[in-house]
């Protein structure tokens, strides 16, 4: 999916590195500079699907001009790069309406990953974004239902560490009956995607070790221990 992004930044310098990186996910640039007039009248001269932020400590300046963006443009969806990494400094540009917010000192790579994930995902119904964009930009292929499937299984993990025990009562039934679905088909397409991470060699990657074969249980365990630790990256 191709999209028009608009980035305002503190640091020109890092505009044609960023680019090359974004522009890997077919995505259209533009820049300017990281002022709230500056940001206003971009927007209004050009139509972008989504605008990236730089922001700083200044929270109320930079929650009232997200706000105001939002209100303008509700369909735009609004990236944040936080240089303050404070997770109540994050809810408070998230209330005002970005989307997603971006810790740094991530690199710009990672965010271009970030930006172009959720770009992919935030149309797609009953997917948990976050864990999307973090497994894509890990590397997991996005292609098949067994990708949305994990996500699923690793939401309901994360948020109810117990159901990791009881993959079938608790995990895989519900998704079946989320996505009106067999049970067996569920178990089956997730069971093939890590299979496929395994050979493609995406989840040697994700673990940082060899494995030549890995069952359901341990990747999704692996995803949740490991999205726990990452997440401080953005909220």
């Amino acid at each position: 999916m191709s999209f028009k992004l608009l980035v305002c930044t503190l640091q020109l310098s890092n505009c044609t590195h960023f680019k090359k990186y974004i522009s890997a996910y077919d995505a259209e640039v533009s820049f300017c500079e990281n002022d709230g007039s500056q940001i206003r009248y971009a927007l209004s001269e050009t139509s972008y699907d989504a605008v990236f932020i730089f922001t700083d400590s200044r929270t109320d300046l930079y929650s009232e001009l997200i706000g105001d963006i939002h209100s303008l443009y509700p369909e735009l969806k609004i990236f944040a790069g936080c240089l303050c990494c404070s997770a109540a400094y994050a809810g408070r540009l998230r209330s005002a309406g970005a989307d997603l917010c971006i810790f740094f000192p991530t690199g710009i790579k990672r965010a271009a990953a970030l930006i172009a994930a959720y770009m992919k995902f935030c149309n797609y119904e009953m997917i948990p974004l976050d864990i999307a964009c973090y497994l894509s930009n890990h590397g997991f292929s996005t292609k098949n239902t067994g990708f949305i499937y994990l996500c699923n299984a690793a939401e309901i993990c994360i948020n109810e560490p117990e159901s990791l025990n009881a993959l079938y009562e608790k995990v895989y039934g519900r998704i079946a009956d989320r996505f009106g679905v067999q049970l067996k088909l569920t178990e089956r397409m997730i069971r093939l995607t890590a299979s496929a991470a395994v050979a493609d060699g995406t989840i040697p990657s994700f673990i940082g070790q060899q494995v030549e074969k890995m069952i359901s249980h341990d990747l999704i365990a692996a995803i949740c221990d490991n999205f726990e630790r990452e997440r401080y990256c953005f909220i």
